[in-house]
């Protein structure tokens, strides 16, 4: 049995860098990625954002588990064994562990391809995960995270879910806003800064992320499209409030996710647990 406490590592870009947290906390240092700032989110991206409109709950496509039905297999074939892995996979429900790269809904090159706006209100998932992918080839991103291996219990520190709960404020920040839209297997964190920091009095905050499309590659691989909710907010203590800091600093976002490029070896690029 794995123990209750388990860590994430978190980067958003270019404020934190998050890992090895104290219970229930990821931990946070500052650390700046080579990427292009103009995929970046704004710094403090919950002031800047425009309000997100709200659109037709009816029109929206079907839940996590009709959304991630297999639209595309090979049978009987030399992939038989991979195909069956993926059905495996699927049957148990989606796989939180491992790295990812996030990609925040404020960005209109990508918000526009979500939600064209000559269509209809309903995501265009796929043309989104593949725009995704050119920007990750940069490489760019707005942040990373990596997971530890599942299982996720209900009183770990990484939660796992069958649904997740937002707060009004939190659903201000997606684009499309439904019902049904934290229905299905999803995981939920708590963030924080390890051993407080220096200057820093609280720092708290959520992570939250559940699976909205999958499909089949021929060889019965995935290619998965996530989406969720990252916020810290950050309280300084007298001290840097006296040099003019400021009360402090507050950031939060909706994001896209996909999973980390691999390299030549075929090990997932990102961050480290623990590092």
């Amino acid at each position: 049995m794995p123990p209750v406490s388990q860590a994430l590592a978190l980067l958003v870009k270019p404020l934190i860098n998050a890992s090895s947290p104290e219970k229930g906390r990821a931990t946070v240092i500052s650390k700046k990625t080579s990427s292009k700032k103009k995929a970046a989110p704004a710094k403090n991206v919950g002031e800047k954002r425009a309000r997100s409109p709200s659109f037709d709950a009816s029109k929206m496509v079907e839940g996590e588990e009709k959304r991630a039905k297999i639209v595309e297999m090979a049978s009987h074939s030399e992939n038989d064994s991979a195909v069956s892995e993926t059905q495996k996979e699927e049957e148990n429900g989606p796989l939180f562990s491992g790295k990812f790269d996030l990609y925040a809904m404020v960005l209109p090159f990508l918000s526009k391809v979500y939600l064209p706006t000559n269509s209809s209100s309903t995501p265009q998932y796929e043309e989104l995960y593949k725009t995704i992918l050119t920007y990750q080839a940069k490489p760019d991103f707005s942040a990373q995270i990596a997971l530890p291996d599942a299982p996720y219990m209900k009183d770990g520190d990484i939660k796992a879910v069958n649904k997740l709960s937002h707060t009004e404020h939190q659903n201000s920040f997606f684009l499309v806003h439904d019902s049904d839209m934290g229905s299905g297997p999803a995981i939920t964190a708590n963030t924080g800064i390890t051993d407080g920091g220096c200057g820093i009095q609280t720092a708290r905050g959520k992570f939250m992320m559940k699976r909205v499309w999958t499909k089949a590659n021929p060889d019965g691989s995935l290619i998965e499209l996530f989406e969720g909710f990252f916020s810290l907010m950050i309280s300084y203590s007298s001290l840097y409030k006296r040099k003019g800091h400021g009360s402090g600093d507050d950031t939060e976002f909706a994001f896209w996710a996909v999973r980390a490029r691999k390299d030549a070896n075929g090990k997932e690029i990102g961050l480290n647990l623990g590092s």
